[in-house]
């Protein structure tokens, strides 16, 4: 660590709240909101009441978890290796005893996309990482150099004071950075979520109990409580229900008047469709993935999932990969091992697709039976290690004699 990082605690620069005024970010860490122009209050917490907004945040949280991360190990020639007897593969595959790969990265993501960061710790045992515990993001404070920008971490002891930790000790996810407290992504979209959570209160008052009446009985002489209930009662038995639409006769004081919707509840479809495309640009997460079809076709479905892949997932993919390698990996590790998500499973396309793929790949030059076969998780086969070379072409002799030069030619050093 250099000098100018361990300056006293003078030099670090620290986001500071009061309870008077909170701020949104603090707010957020104990799962509050902030009110939005639509009345509601948006947080990490009553955004995910709504449809998309939850939909969203899964499908990015659980495609993420479900991809393992390998460690390699980089080649003098540029070629790799993957490394599986790396203390980090290890703790990759078992972060902690008690916590399964999945559930780690799950809890992780879900933490930055709510809250704007999220952090775990590294358990060692003498210089290398055992285990990796994850940490609330209200449970961590972050101090920075302001002339560095290095990082120091203070975790609050449920006994009192704090622990502190360098940055070499703790995963912490940023995904949209700041120059000051963390912004997350509902933060930032919390009136076009706003206004999702009223749409669908809006709706679920027109359509429920207290829902609009379709129409109004007058009378023109003053009726009783006992009178008013006894003619809504022979109207509904008359025309309700299933006898609705027939020919209506009034009596000489009564007449009908029927209510239609305004104009907001006309568009209360487009409207929430709207929101949808909204909250599905915000998170970069295809409507169709939203379970919004409208312009989703078989044609364009799976390239609408390859860009899923390339313009959401590969940003976070990269993200986490180098938070995980600063704390797993050493300085000296850092040039010869490095961390990458398995994407192949998401690109793979359907089945004709990929069989043709490898039937072309293993005929020709550059790919053998086996490599194709370890795509799709198949074991070796006896020969298969073989390259298949194009038709026409022979392989060359150990023993063919060698091309004489021509005697009128010099090589020229």
């Amino acid at each position: 660590m250099s000098k100018k990082s361990r300056r006293k605690a003078e030099q670090l620069e620290e986001k500071a709240w009061t309870l008077d005024a909170p701020g949104a970010e603090l707010l957020s860490l104990f799962g509050a909101g902030t009110a939005t122009a639509s009345g509601e209050t948006v947080g990490p917490d009553s955004a995910l009441r709504v449809p998309a907004v939850v939909a969203a945040v899964r499908t990015i949280a659980e495609t993420l978890s479900s991809l393992p991360i390998h460690v390699y190990r980089r080649g003098a020639d540029g070629s790799r290796q993957r490394d599986r007897d790396h203390a980090a593969a290890k703790v990759l595959d078992r972060p902690a005893p008690w916590l399964g790969p999945y559930e780690f990265k799950l809890r992780l993501i879900f933490d930055a996309i709510r809250h704007g960061q999220a952090f775990a710790v590294a358990a060692r045992g003498g210089d290398t990482v055992r285990e990796l515990h994850r940490i609330a993001p209200g449970g961590m404070r972050v101090e920075y150099d302001p002339a560095t920008g290095e990082p120091t971490y203070k975790l609050s002891r449920t006994t009192g004071g704090d622990r502190t930790y360098q940055w070499d000790d703790v995963v912490h996810l940023v995904p949209v950075p700041s120059d000051g407290a963390p912004v997350s992504l509902i933060s930032l979209a919390r009136e076009a979520i706003g206004f999702a959570s009223t749409l669908e209160k809006h709706g679920a008052r027109l359509f429920g109990n207290g829902a609009r009446p379709s129409g109004i009985l007058s009378f023109a002489d003053k009726l009783s409580p006992v009178e008013i209930k006894n003619r809504v009662a022979v109207w509904n038995a008359v025309h309700g229900g299933g006898r609705s639409g027939g020919t209506a006769v009034m009596d000489r004081s009564a007449s009908y008047t029927g209510l239609t919707l305004n104009s907001v509840d006309l568009q209360y479809i487009e409207l929430r469709r709207h929101q949808v495309l909204e909250i599905a640009r915000v998170f970069r997460v295809p409507p169709h993935m939203l379970a919004e079809m409208d312009r989703a076709t078989h044609a364009n479905s799976e390239e609408l999932g390859l860009q899923f892949v390339a313009y959401c997932i590969r940003p976070w993919c990269d993200l986490i990969e180098g938070a995980l390698s600063r704390v797993l990996f050493s300085e000296a590790e850092r040039d010869t091992h490095f961390l990458e998500f398995q994407l192949d499973d998401l690109l793979r396309g359907n089945i004709l697709q990929r069989f043709d793929a490898l039937n072309k790949a293993i005929g020709g030059p550059w790919l053998t039976a086996n490599e194709g076969r370890a795509v799709e998780n198949r074991p070796d086969i006896d020969g298969g290690s073989k390259l298949n070379l194009p038709q026409g072409v022979a392989a060359p002799s150990a023993d063919a004699p060698a091309t004489e030069q021509p005697s009128n030619l010099r090589v020229v050093a």
